[in-house]
């Protein structure tokens, strides 16, 4: 086993995350229709107006007013000063990959070629 599957317990699967349940986790209730809705207010700046708008099937997030913008996992690294995999973890998006080589995504790590020219 290479320094690069040593590395990795698991992967981030973003089709388990349910976004609208997560904005309601967070308290927020969103006004509008169609995929982007208006959330409320943005938690990374002084905000006085909603200006947070977010994605209901994709997750993305974006604040109108202080211009940051980010999926869910960043979302939750930034408020709750998480790390990426604690962040995907607490969202029930995080699967670990057996170590003993058997999972295809493993596989697929280990067989790939390394270096190669530029």
């Amino acid at each position: 086993m290479n320094a690069q599957t040593s590395r990795l317990s698991g992967r981030l699967r973003r089709d388990w995350i349910d976004a609208p349940a997560f904005f309601k986790l967070e308290g927020f209730s969103w006004r509008g229709s169609g995929p982007w809705v208006e959330l409320g207010i943005c938690p990374f700046h002084k905000d006085h107006r909603p200006s947070l708008r977010g994605n209901l099937q994709t997750g993305r997030l974006r604040c109108m007013s202080c211009g940051w913008n980010g999926d869910l996992v960043a979302f939750v690294q930034q408020r709750h000063g998480l790390g990426f995999r604690e962040a995907a973890r607490s969202l029930g998006a995080w699967e670990e990959l057996p170590d003993d080589g058997t999972h295809p995504f493993r596989r697929a790590i280990a067989s790939a070629p390394r270096g190669g020219t530029r």
